[in-house]
């Protein structure tokens, strides 16, 4: 899929919706903007899900939940609360 679109003066350009849609963008998503030759590259950037986290502690070797006290439950729910700070945080802008 490709298309034009209009840089507005102060820098912002809208995706087509058919873009927004086949990747599943919400308002307020985040992507990453990178630099390559003559081209811009837009990429999603998804937050990492519990399993992934998990797997990131498990792979380093880190303290099992012995260790940390901390249950599964207290792991999602920090998650949600700093997701929640975030989304209310970039609706200011």
């Amino acid at each position: 899929m490709t298309t034009t679109v209009r840089l507005a003066a102060n820098g912002q350009v809208v995706l087509p919706e058919a873009f927004r849609k086949s990747k599943r963008l919400k308002p307020g998503a985040v992507l990453r903007v990178t630099e390559a030759g003559e081209s811009i590259l837009l990429t999603p950037v998804y937050p990492p899900v519990v399993e992934e986290l998990s797997a990131v502690i498990d792979a380093g070797g880190g303290p099992g939940q012995d260790e940390t006290g901390k249950t599964r439950k207290k792991v999602e729910a920090a998650i949600e609360k700093v997701r929640a700070r975030k989304k209310k945080d970039s609706s200011r802008h």
